[in-house]
């Protein structure tokens, strides 16, 4: 029989990692570590690009360095509904499965 388990949001910059409490069962270690989340649409393959100074710079690393991106507040809204709130005007909900 499924049974419900503790859920952890751990939010710096814009990076979210989800942990997962499994203290029902008889194990060993029971933190699951869920995952990175990055609250901007970046394409892991994505090319490098162009800086100013004419040095190239991953997408990704400009995504965590954005001032806009950064976590000021966030709450489950629900069992497994996240609500993130940044200093953009966008909104971003996560839910996890």
């Amino acid at each position: 029989m499924d049974r419900p388990h503790t859920l952890l949001a751990i939010g710096w910059g814009p990076l979210i990692q989800i942990v997962i409490l499994i203290d029902h069962e008889d194990r060993e270690h029971p933190f699951l570590l869920d995952g990175f989340y990055i609250l901007r649409n970046v394409q892991t393959e994505s090319v490098p690009v162009p800086m100013a100074d004419g040095s190239l710079v991953h997408p990704l690393e400009l995504a965590v360095k954005d001032p806009d991106a950064q976590i000021e507040w966030m709450n489950f809204i629900s069992d497994s509904t996240l609500l993130i709130v940044t200093q953009t005007t966008e909104l971003k909900v996560v839910h996890t499965q």
